[in-house]
C-alpha cells in the first residue's frame, strides 16, 4: 500500500509537470489500485466518483476533488496550458487531498486510517471494527485533519465521539497529533479556565464588558464549583447551571442567556486550546441566544418634559435630553463629550462612542444638533464651570447604576409612571421618532447602530400609528363616499 501512494504521488506531480492524459490517468490508477478497484479504460470523472466510494471520502469534499481533477484534465485539451495555472490547481489539489483519509482493510479483519497530518501521513489502526462504523470513523478523523490546517474546534458529533473513545484509540489520536491527552484536561478547574482566560481575553474588553464577563465567571464558579475539572461538566451540569441562575438566583431570563452564552464562549476558548474535546453547553438543550423583550416602552415628548422639569439641575437636564433628544449611550458616550465637540455654527455635534470604536471608522460619528438639545445645552452652557472641557463633569468616576436613583426620584415628582430600561428606552424612542421622518440608514448614522440591531432592539409601534392608520383609513372611506355620491365612481 506504502509503494501504491508513493507511485500516486510521483503520478501526480507528473500530471501538473508533463499537463498529459496518461499521466493523469497513471495517478488516477494507482491511487484506485490502493483503494482496490479496477480502472479499466472509464473516464477520468468515473474514476474520481469510483474513488471517493472506495475510499470513504465523505460528503462534504466529494465535490471539491472532483472538481480538482476535471480541472487537470482540462490541460490535457488544450486550454489554459500556462505554467502558473498550472502550479496553482496543483496547489489546490493538494489542498484537498491533505484532508481526505482512507479507509483500508488489513487481514484478519482490522481496519486502518490513513490521514495527512501537518504534511505527513499518520495511521490511525481501529482494530475489528464494522464497517460502517469505520466508516464514520474516517468522517470524524478527517474534521480532525481539517481542523488541524486551520485551527478550528471541531464539530460538536466530532468532539463527542472524541471523547467517547476507548483510551486505546485515544491514544492513537493523540499520536497521530490530532488529540489531546486525557491526563492533561483532568488537571484544568474551572476555576482555573476563568483566570486563564481573564489574563489572555479581557485586557481588550470595555470595562462594563468586563463587568458582565466578571458576573458571569461568578455565577460559574457558585453553580459549576471553581474546582470541578473542565473536563468533568456535562450537558446536565449546563442545564443545572441555567435552572439555578433562574430558581434560586432569581435572574431573567435575558440575564442567564446571557450567562450561558458566556460559559459556553469559555468553553470553545478551552476546545480551541485543545484542552477539552466538547462544549457541555452546546447539546441545544440551553438557550443563549437573545430573548425578545416586552419592556420597550415609548416616552412622548409631554411626558418626558415634566420628567426633565424635576431633574436638580442643568447639568441633569442635559444629559436628560442629550439622551431622550439626541439618542446617546448613557452613560458612555456623554462622559467622553467635550465643548469642542459640539459645532454651534453647523449645528453638529461629535459623539465618541466607546462601544462601536473596534470597528474600522466607528470610533466616532456625527449627530444633528436638534432644537431640544441646543436648548438645554445652552442653558447648562451658561452654568458650567469655566475651563471644564468636559460637558458633563459629574459622571467622571461615576458608575451608570448610579444614575438611575435620580432619575426615579425625578419621574416619581412627576407623578408619571416609572417605565423599564431607563436610559435605553429613551434613546429607542428618539430612533423611532426620527425614522418616522428620515431614511432607515440616516438614522442609524447618526445614533451608532446597524439596521438590524434597530429593528432588533430599538424601533416601536406606537400609539401614534394606530392613530395614523385609523384617520387614513376614514379619509379613504370619505374620499369614496364623496366620489360614488357625485357619480365620479364607476363600477368596473
Amino acid at each position: 500500500m506504502a509503494e501504491a501512494w508513493r507511485l500516486y504521488d510521483l503520478g501526480f506531480r507528473s500530471a501538473a509537470a508533463m499537463t498529459s492524459r496518461m499521466a493523469i490517468e497513471f495517478a488516477l490508477n494507482d491511487r484506485l489500485e490502493a483503494a482496490g478497484v479496477e480502472c479499466d479504460r472509464a473516464p477520468i470523472k468515473d474514476r474520481s466518483r469510483a474513488l471517493q466510494r472506495a475510499t470513504g471520502i465523505s460528503s462534504r469534499n466529494r465535490k471539491m476533488i472532483v472538481d480538482a481533477f476535471l480541472d487537470l484534465s482540462q490541460f490535457v485539451h488544450g486550454r489554459n496550458r500556462d505554467e502558473r495555472s498550472v502550479h496553482r490547481l496543483m496547489r489546490r489539489a493538494e489542498e484537498l487531498l491533505a484532508i481526505i483519509g482512507t479507509l483500508a482493510n488489513d487481514p484478519g479483519g482490522t481496519r486502518r486510517i490513513l490521514v495527512m497530518v501537518d504534511g505527513q501521513r499518520k495511521t490511525v489502526r481501529l482494530g475489528k471494527m464494522p464497517k460502517k462504523k469505520a466508516e464514520r470513523a474516517l468522517q470524524h478523523i478527517e474534521e480532525l485533519a481539517s481542523c488541524r490546517i486551520d485551527g478550528s474546534a471541531p464539530h460538536d458529533e466530532t468532539a463527542r465521539w472524541v471523547a467517547g473513545l476507548a483510551d486505546v484509540i485515544r491514544q492513537r489520536l493523540v499520536k497521530a497529533g490530532l488529540a489531546s491527552p486525557r491526563q492533561g484536561v483532568r488537571s484544568l478547574t474551572v476555576g482555573q479556565l476563568i483566570k486563564q482566560y481573564e489574563a489572555k481575553k479581557t485586557p481588550g474588553y470595555k470595562p462594563g464588558t468586563i463587568q458582565v464577563h466578571d458576573r458571569a465567571f461568578a455565577s460559574m464558579r457558585e453553580h459549576l464549583g471553581a474546582d470541578t475539572p473542565i473536563a468533568d461538566v456535562t450537558a446536565g451540569d449546563a442545564e443545572d447551571f441555567r435552572d439555578s441562575m433562574l430558581n434560586t438566583d432569581g435572574l431573567a431570563e435575558a440575564t442567564v442567556r446571557k450567562r450561558c452564552a458566556i460559559a459556553s464562549k469559555l468553553f470553545r476558548y478551552a476546545i480551541k486550546h485543545r484542552l477539552i474535546d466538547r462544549d457541555p453547553f452546546d447539546d441545544g438543550e440551553v438557550p443563549r441566544a437573545n430573548v425578545g423583550t416586552n419592556h420597550h416602552r415609548f416616552i412622548k415628548a409631554e411626558t418626558a418634559r415634566l420628567v426633565m422639569a424635576k431633574l436638580p439641575s442643568a447639568e441633569w437636564k442635559a444629559l436628560f435630553a442629550m439622551s431622550r433628544w439626541g439618542g446617546l449611550r448613557v452613560g458612555s458616550e456623554p462622559r467622553l463629550l467635550t465643548w469642542p465637540d459640539i459645532d454651534w455654527e453647523r449645528e453638529r455635534i461629535r459623539v465618541t462612542s466607546p462601544k462601536t470604536e473596534r470597528y474600522a471608522g466607528r470610533g466616532t460619528r456625527t449627530l444633528p444638533l436638534f432644537p431640544e438639545l441646543r436648548e438645554a445645552l445652552r442653558e447648562w452652557q451658561e452654568l458650567a464651570p469655566e475651563l471644564e472641557p468636559l460637558v458633563f463633569p459629574m459622571l467622571v468616576g461615576k458608575t451608570d447604576q448610579w444614575l438611575r436613583k435620580t432619575m426615579f426620584w425625578a419621574i416619581k415628582l412627576a407623578g408619571v409612571e416609572a417605565w423599564p430600561k431607563l436610559w435605553h428606552n429613551l434613546r429607542a424612542t428618539r430612533q423611532t421618532e426620527l425614522e418616522q421622518s428620515f431614511p432607515t440608514h440616516v438614522v442609524c448614522a447618526w445614533l451608532g447602530n446597524s439596521t438590524a440591531t434597530a429593528k432588533k432592539h430599538y424601533l416601536m409601534v406606537t400609539d401614534d400609528h394606530f392613530a395614523q392608520a385609523s384617520q387614513k383609513a376614514a379619509h379613504n372611506a370619505a374620499q369614496l363616499a364623496a366620489a360614488a355620491s357625485s357619480g365620479e365612481l364607476q363600477e368596473v
